[in-house]
Protein backbone atom coordinates (compact mmCIF):
# COMPACT_ATOMS: atom_id res chain seq x y z
CA UNK A 1 0.00 0.00 0.00
CA UNK A 2 1.28 3.17 -1.02
CA UNK A 3 -1.81 5.70 -0.42
CA UNK A 4 -4.05 5.40 1.78
CA UNK A 5 -6.66 7.64 3.65
CA UNK A 6 -10.59 7.42 4.47
CA UNK A 7 -12.80 7.89 2.28
CA UNK A 8 -16.02 8.65 4.36
CA UNK A 9 -16.76 7.59 7.91
CA UNK A 10 -17.70 4.24 6.62
CA UNK A 11 -15.30 3.69 4.05
CA UNK A 12 -11.28 3.43 3.28
CA UNK A 13 -9.66 2.98 0.00
CA UNK A 14 -6.18 2.85 -1.24
CA UNK A 15 -3.59 2.42 -3.72
CA UNK A 16 -1.15 -0.40 -3.59
CA UNK A 17 1.84 -1.05 -5.68
CA UNK A 18 2.80 -4.45 -7.73
CA UNK A 19 6.55 -5.23 -7.02
CA UNK A 20 6.07 -7.75 -9.56
CA UNK A 21 5.16 -5.50 -12.40
CA UNK A 22 5.18 -1.90 -10.81
CA UNK A 23 1.24 -1.75 -12.02
CA UNK A 24 -1.21 0.31 -9.69
CA UNK A 25 -4.51 -0.78 -8.35
CA UNK A 26 -7.58 0.26 -6.11
CA UNK A 27 -9.00 -1.08 -3.74
CA UNK A 28 -12.20 -0.08 -1.13
CA UNK A 29 -13.50 -1.49 2.10
CA UNK A 30 -15.50 -0.75 5.31
CA UNK A 31 -13.50 0.09 8.11
CA UNK A 32 -12.63 -0.89 10.96
CA UNK A 33 -10.64 -3.32 9.15
CA UNK A 34 -10.71 -7.25 10.41
CA UNK A 35 -7.53 -8.37 11.35
CA UNK A 36 -6.51 -10.68 8.49
CA UNK A 37 -7.90 -7.26 6.09
CA UNK A 38 -4.70 -5.46 7.37
CA UNK A 39 -2.51 -7.30 5.74
CA UNK A 40 -4.04 -8.58 2.46
CA UNK A 41 -6.05 -6.07 0.57
CA UNK A 42 -7.53 -8.98 -1.33
CA UNK A 43 -9.77 -9.69 1.46
CA UNK A 44 -11.41 -6.04 1.47
CA UNK A 45 -14.69 -5.62 0.63
CA UNK A 46 -13.89 -4.32 -2.99
CA UNK A 47 -10.62 -5.72 -3.67
CA UNK A 48 -7.89 -4.52 -5.37
CA UNK A 49 -8.58 -3.37 -8.99
CA UNK A 50 -5.80 -2.64 -11.84
CA UNK A 51 -5.65 0.74 -12.97
CA UNK A 52 -5.16 1.86 -16.73
CA UNK A 53 -1.83 4.50 -15.76
CA UNK A 54 -2.39 6.09 -19.06
CA UNK A 55 -5.97 7.21 -17.40
CA UNK A 56 -4.62 8.05 -13.84
CA UNK A 57 -0.92 10.26 -15.94
CA UNK A 58 -0.68 12.02 -18.76
CA UNK A 59 2.03 11.39 -21.16
CA UNK A 60 5.12 13.46 -21.32
CA UNK A 61 5.10 15.76 -24.20
CA UNK A 62 8.25 17.30 -25.13
CA UNK A 63 6.69 20.08 -27.45
CA UNK A 64 4.06 21.63 -24.80
CA UNK A 65 5.94 20.63 -21.59
CA UNK A 66 8.91 21.36 -19.23
CA UNK A 67 11.12 19.04 -17.85
CA UNK A 68 12.32 20.21 -14.64
CA UNK A 69 15.26 19.88 -12.61
CA UNK A 70 14.99 18.67 -9.34
CA UNK A 71 16.71 19.86 -6.00
CA UNK A 72 16.64 20.39 -2.59
CA UNK A 73 15.32 23.62 -3.00
CA UNK A 74 11.98 21.96 -5.08
CA UNK A 75 8.81 20.78 -4.57
CA UNK A 76 7.26 17.87 -6.10
CA UNK A 77 3.38 18.15 -5.98
CA UNK A 78 2.80 14.15 -6.82
CA UNK A 79 -0.48 13.57 -8.12
CA UNK A 80 -2.81 12.32 -5.96
CA UNK A 81 -5.33 9.36 -6.93
CA UNK A 82 -7.53 9.13 -4.02
CA UNK A 83 -8.05 12.81 -4.68
CA UNK A 84 -11.11 12.24 -6.72
CA UNK A 85 -11.12 8.13 -7.25
CA UNK A 86 -14.08 8.65 -9.72
CA UNK A 87 -11.51 9.84 -11.99
CA UNK A 88 -9.88 6.51 -11.99
CA UNK A 89 -12.46 4.34 -14.12
CA UNK A 90 -14.63 7.03 -15.65
CA UNK A 91 -14.77 10.42 -17.49
CA UNK A 92 -13.46 12.88 -17.08
CA UNK A 93 -10.19 11.07 -15.98
CA UNK A 94 -7.53 12.23 -13.84
CA UNK A 95 -4.92 12.68 -16.32
CA UNK A 96 -7.55 15.30 -17.74
CA UNK A 97 -7.28 17.46 -13.99
CA UNK A 98 -3.25 17.16 -14.33
CA UNK A 99 -3.30 18.13 -18.16
CA UNK A 100 -5.61 21.34 -17.29
CA UNK A 101 -2.89 21.96 -14.69
CA UNK A 102 0.12 22.07 -16.66
CA UNK A 103 -1.18 24.35 -19.51
CA UNK A 104 -2.17 26.66 -16.58
CA UNK A 105 1.48 26.42 -15.63
CA UNK A 106 3.18 26.33 -18.52
CA UNK A 107 1.86 29.86 -19.37
CA UNK A 108 2.42 30.84 -15.91
CA UNK A 109 6.06 30.13 -16.64
CA UNK A 110 6.55 32.39 -19.16
CA UNK A 111 6.91 35.52 -17.80
CA UNK A 112 7.35 34.65 -13.57
CA UNK A 113 5.57 36.84 -11.38
CA UNK A 114 7.10 36.94 -7.37
CA UNK A 115 3.90 36.62 -5.83
CA UNK A 116 2.67 33.42 -8.28
CA UNK A 117 4.54 30.18 -7.06
CA UNK A 118 7.32 29.53 -9.66
CA UNK A 119 6.49 26.44 -11.63
CA UNK A 120 10.02 24.15 -12.93
CA UNK A 121 8.04 21.34 -15.09
CA UNK A 122 6.95 17.61 -15.00
CA UNK A 123 8.35 15.12 -13.63
CA UNK A 124 8.39 11.99 -15.47
CA UNK A 125 8.65 8.18 -14.49
CA UNK A 126 8.37 5.81 -17.89
CA UNK A 127 6.97 8.31 -20.18
CA UNK A 128 3.85 9.60 -17.62
CA UNK A 129 3.83 13.03 -15.58
CA UNK A 130 3.64 11.55 -12.02
CA UNK A 131 4.20 15.26 -10.72
CA UNK A 132 4.73 18.87 -10.97
CA UNK A 133 7.73 20.37 -9.76
CA UNK A 134 7.39 24.26 -7.93
CA UNK A 135 9.75 26.18 -5.77
CA UNK A 136 9.86 24.96 -2.37
CA UNK A 137 8.61 28.07 0.40
CA UNK A 138 8.34 27.04 4.23
CA UNK A 139 4.79 26.71 4.99
CA UNK A 140 1.23 27.64 3.69
CA UNK A 141 -0.42 30.58 5.43
CA UNK A 142 -2.91 28.31 7.48
CA UNK A 143 0.58 26.55 8.85
CA UNK A 144 1.91 30.32 9.29
CA UNK A 145 -1.48 31.32 11.32
CA UNK A 146 -1.70 28.40 13.07
CA UNK A 147 1.63 27.76 14.25
CA UNK A 148 1.57 31.30 15.87
CA UNK A 149 3.83 33.13 12.87
CA UNK A 150 3.56 37.34 12.95
CA UNK A 151 1.57 38.02 10.05
CA UNK A 152 1.87 41.76 8.40
CA UNK A 153 -1.91 41.24 7.44
CA UNK A 154 -1.90 44.22 4.94
CA UNK A 155 0.89 42.81 2.82
CA UNK A 156 -0.21 39.69 2.74
CA UNK A 157 -3.15 40.84 1.37
CA UNK A 158 -1.35 42.60 -0.95
CA UNK A 159 0.89 39.93 -2.33
CA UNK A 160 -1.86 37.84 -3.30
CA UNK A 161 -4.18 40.59 -4.81
CA UNK A 162 -0.66 41.02 -7.07
CA UNK A 163 -0.88 37.71 -7.47
CA UNK A 164 -4.62 37.28 -8.52
CA UNK A 165 -3.95 40.33 -10.70
CA UNK A 166 -1.02 38.44 -12.83
CA UNK A 167 -3.23 35.29 -12.93
CA UNK A 168 -6.38 37.52 -14.42
CA UNK A 169 -3.91 38.91 -17.15
CA UNK A 170 -3.38 36.16 -18.57
CA UNK A 171 -7.20 35.86 -18.59
CA UNK A 172 -7.11 32.86 -15.93
CA UNK A 173 -9.15 32.54 -12.88
CA UNK A 174 -7.59 31.03 -9.86
CA UNK A 175 -10.81 29.22 -9.12
CA UNK A 176 -9.27 28.17 -5.69
CA UNK A 177 -7.70 31.00 -3.02
CA UNK A 178 -7.92 29.73 -0.10
CA UNK A 179 -5.37 29.72 2.85
CA UNK A 180 -4.11 26.43 2.22
CA UNK A 181 -2.92 27.20 -1.46
CA UNK A 182 -1.38 30.87 -0.05
CA UNK A 183 2.57 29.54 0.46
CA UNK A 184 4.87 32.08 2.39
CA UNK A 185 8.63 32.63 2.30
CA UNK A 186 9.41 33.46 5.82
CA UNK A 187 12.49 35.33 5.34
CA UNK A 188 11.15 37.76 2.48
CA UNK A 189 7.72 37.48 4.04
CA UNK A 190 6.74 37.10 0.72
CA UNK A 191 3.51 35.43 0.03
CA UNK A 192 2.54 33.58 -3.18
CA UNK A 193 -0.37 32.36 -4.54
CA UNK A 194 -0.22 28.22 -5.35
CA UNK A 195 -2.00 25.33 -6.73
CA UNK A 196 -3.39 25.20 -9.91
CA UNK A 197 -5.23 22.55 -10.34
CA UNK A 198 -8.41 24.61 -10.54
CA UNK A 199 -7.04 27.36 -12.70
CA UNK A 200 -10.10 28.04 -15.62
CA UNK A 201 -9.69 30.72 -18.40
CA UNK A 202 -11.97 33.68 -17.92
CA UNK A 203 -15.66 33.14 -19.37
CA UNK A 204 -15.39 29.03 -19.68
CA UNK A 205 -17.53 26.41 -17.55
CA UNK A 206 -16.51 25.28 -14.58
CA UNK A 207 -15.78 21.57 -14.87
CA UNK A 208 -13.21 19.09 -13.69
CA UNK A 209 -12.16 20.30 -10.69
CA UNK A 210 -12.97 23.81 -9.00
CA UNK A 211 -12.79 25.44 -5.70
CA UNK A 212 -13.37 24.90 -1.93
CA UNK A 213 -16.65 24.88 -0.42
CA UNK A 214 -16.63 27.92 1.52
CA UNK A 215 -13.77 30.02 0.53
CA UNK A 216 -15.78 30.46 -3.09
CA UNK A 217 -19.30 31.35 -4.06
CA UNK A 218 -21.83 28.70 -4.58
CA UNK A 219 -21.83 27.66 -8.71
CA UNK A 220 -25.28 28.74 -8.76
CA UNK A 221 -24.01 32.55 -7.91
CA UNK A 222 -21.72 32.57 -10.31
CA UNK A 223 -23.70 31.15 -13.07
CA UNK A 224 -21.30 27.77 -12.92
CA UNK A 225 -18.84 30.11 -14.73
CA UNK A 226 -14.87 30.97 -14.41
CA UNK A 227 -15.57 34.84 -13.38
CA UNK A 228 -12.94 37.18 -11.73
CA UNK A 229 -15.17 37.61 -8.92
CA UNK A 230 -14.72 34.03 -7.95
CA UNK A 231 -10.90 35.13 -6.58
CA UNK A 232 -11.75 38.27 -5.19
CA UNK A 233 -14.81 37.06 -3.36
CA UNK A 234 -12.06 34.21 -1.69
CA UNK A 235 -9.50 37.31 -1.38
CA UNK A 236 -12.62 38.86 0.93
CA UNK A 237 -12.90 35.34 2.75
CA UNK A 238 -9.02 35.32 3.55
CA UNK A 239 -8.84 38.81 4.89
CA UNK A 240 -11.81 38.07 7.13
CA UNK A 241 -9.94 34.73 8.08
CA UNK A 242 -6.73 36.51 9.33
Amino acid sequence: IIQSELLDEDHKHAILHSSKDGSLWYALTAVPLRQDQTTNPWLWDAPPVKLDLTRAYPAFNAVNMSLANTDTSAYTKKIDLLQQPTALFQPPWNRDITLREIRTCEVLKRSHHPNVCYYRGVYVDKGLVIGLVFDRYDMTLRDMLYNGHAINIAKCIQDIKRGIEYIHSLALVHCDIKPENIFVDLQSHRFVVGDFDSVHCEGTTLTLKCGTQGWVPEDEDSNNTAKYDIDWYSLAMIQAWL
